[in-house]
């Protein structure tokens, strides 16, 4: 039987490692608005993979690899607090910045050496 120290240390490390899980996606995301939809599609699916996988490594660390549903339940609100509280923010910060290393790589292989168009 788990001690109420366990269960409340358990949910709180998931609830940080989806809160991390939760940024990476965004950050992603926000990158991968610049893509055409198949490789959004192939760009998901692969962070999807890498989600269970820390998932799988984390229930190892925390629990010797037993899935208690409070790893379920700290992961799913420390992605809902990340989306609730920064998720946009992360999101457009990533896609502003893929734009901008776009803009001036385009720029660069235009041979301009001024980019003030950018907005």
């Amino acid at each position: 039987l788990w001690g109420s120290d366990q269960q409340i240390r358990l949910l709180l490390y998931s609830t940080v490692v989806g809160f991390g899980l939760g940024v990476g996606f965004d950050i992603i995301n926000g990158f991968g608005r610049l893509r055409s939809r198949t490789r959004r599609f192939v760009i998901d699916v692969v962070y999807c993979c890498f989600a269970a996988i820390v998932t799988f490594f984390t229930s190892l660390v925390l629990n010797h690899g037993i899935l208690h549903p409070g790893l379920f339940i700290g992961l799913m609100s420390g992605v809902l607090i990340e989306h609730r509280i920064i998720g946009r923010l992360v999101s457009k910060s990533a896609y502003r910045f893929a734009r901008f290393v776009r803009f001036h790589q385009v720029a660069k292989a235009q041979g301009k050496q001024e980019c003030q168009e950018y907005r």
